[in-house]
């Protein structure tokens, strides 16, 4: 009977528009947030602010032969995020270094304008093509496809050696800046965006059986738990922590999906009583709270009444399994609270 009203649901399913869901918020609400002191966001800026600024003032001062190759590198290779600005530095670097090599080795085997025009056509259209694939490999073409068509008539060695040293010296400070002007380590936000998420998941279950509350709940949700995987993989990407020490991490992740996958398979169901309720509700609390100051979460208590029927106590049994889940890896987090 279950199964046969699951497929009448199915076929009668229509798409759930709800504009008042779907509206941004005000322009001001998110400016207040990007500016906020410890924002990612503002920190970024800042440093990118300060050193192009004093990267034009050098290169105007000492007036260094295209200097503004300089300024453009650290323009493009600063990230609001140190691993983010080292990968992006090497694969310029890399790439500038690889492309002023082979703009040598193209004029040194064609020496007729006539045929490197075309081959820098050719590049030029791979070198668009791959942009959003390979940032290295982009490097690699954009080099000697833009020193060949400033230099048709015969490229300048040393122009080429320039360009590399300049992109060299521009990703090393950038390198440098991102260490010590306004570092921000995701080490220090990741046990935010995990509570955030705890929370998130309380509501859900809070509205758990109101169907006009359910479908908000639920997207909230899944844009919070995204926030937190984002996150993990910046701490991951800054290699601050062991993979001891990142494990309750992932397994806490994982665990928050779960039991929402066992929250929203409730709907089918018949509701649970009250105190079943209660109690998983006041253990997401608790465990939300933990995780936001810092501290071990409390022992869980047991759930107390039985759910009616095998199908809904089954569902307990896994709702009950995935909580003690996220409260074993919440218990393993004390390295959140030391950065």
């Amino acid at each position: 009977g279950l199964l046969d009203l699951m497929a009448l649901t199915l076929e009668s399913v229509a798409p759930v528009t709800r504009p008042e869901l779907d509206a941004r918020p005000p322009w001001w609400v998110t400016l207040r947030a990007a500016v906020q002191r410890d924002s990612a966001e503002l920190r970024h800026a800042l440093r990118v602010a300060v050193l192009v600024a004093a990267s034009v003032g050098v290169v105007g001062l000492l007036r260094v032969d295209h200097g503004f190759w300089a300024t453009i590198t650290m323009l493009v290779v600063l990230q609001p995020h140190a691993p983010a600005t080292l990968l992006r530095s090497v694969q310029r670097v890399g790439g500038t270094v690889l492309g002023s090599l082979l703009a040598v080795g193209l004029t040194a085997l064609v020496h007729d304008p006539r045929l490197l025009l075309p081959l820098c056509g050719v590049m030029a259209a791979v070198t668009v093509s791959v942009i959003q694939v390979n940032y290295a490999l982009y490097s690699t073409l954009l080099t000697p496809t833009f020193l060949l068509l400033a230099q048709l008539d015969g490229l300048n060695p040393h122009l080429a050696g320039l360009r590399a040293v300049s992109n060299l010296l521009a990703g090393a400070v950038a390198l440098v800046a991102s260490r010590l002007l306004w570092p921000s380590s995701e080490r220090t936000r990741v046990g935010e965006s995990l509570a955030e998420a705890l929370g998130g998941l309380r509501a859900l279950w809070s509205a758990s059986g109101a169907p006009e509350r359910d479908f908000a709940a639920a997207r909230r949700f899944g844009v919070l738990v995204a926030n937190a995987e984002v996150s993990l993989q910046r701490v991951v990407a800054e290699r601050s922590l062991e993979p001891s020490q990142l494990e309750p991490l992932v397994t806490l992740t994982l665990a928050l999906r779960r039991f929402s996958w066992a929250v929203i398979a409730l709907q089918a169901l018949p509701p649970l009583p009250a105190g079943l309720s209660q109690a998983f509700g006041a253990a997401l609390s608790e465990l939300e709270s933990a995780v936001r100051e810092g501290r071990p979460p409390s022992p869980l208590s047991p759930m107390g009444a039985q759910a009616p029927g095998a199908l809904l106590q089954r569902q307990v049994e896994r709702l009950t399994l995935h909580l003690g889940s996220l409260h074993d890896a919440a218990a393993r987090l004390p390295v959140l609270h030391e950065g």
